[in-house]
């Protein structure tokens, strides 16, 4: 399937996404977790406002909003309910919240249903394999 909004070749998008992806857990693994939402913060507050099609730009911020998101909420899901009752920590709020982050970029830039998908399907299928690649988790 080809973009008219993405200019990439399929192979070097999908080099781009796990590219993103890795530099998104190095900062991660080197400044925190903090860092990380400050970047996802910061692509959404500049990037998805200025921009005014969907290109490889939009989809690095988009897979580091997904990355982060996705690790967030995994690792408050290992907390326990109390700790998460108190600091009104919700796991599946942030999934959720991504994921309708993520569809309201897809509409903002007017991706058809197949594109979406398959927007959808290569951040499936790529971010977190690209992560346990070079972090060396099977």
């Amino acid at each position: 399937m080809t973009f008219a909004q993405v200019t990439l070749p399929p192979d070097q998008r999908i080099a781009a996404i796990r590219d993103t992806a890795v530099q998104t857990w190095r900062l991660q693994k080197n400044e925190g977790n903090g860092a990380a939402i400050a970047k996802t913060n910061e692509c959404r507050a500049t990037l998805l406002k200025t921009k005014s099609k969907y290109d490889e730009e939009v989809e690095a911020c988009l897979v580091v909003d997904y990355y982060v998101s996705l690790f967030t909420a995994s690792f408050y899901a290992q907390l326990s309910d109390e700790y998460r009752r108190i600091n009104n920590i919700d796991p599946e709020k942030i999934r959720a919240d991504m994921t309708k982050r993520i569809a309201s970029a897809y509409a903002h830039f007017k991706l058809t249903p197949d594109e979406a998908t398959e927007a959808v399907r290569l951040l499936r299928e790529n971010v977190f394999q690209a992560v346990a690649a070079v972090a060396g988790v099977k």
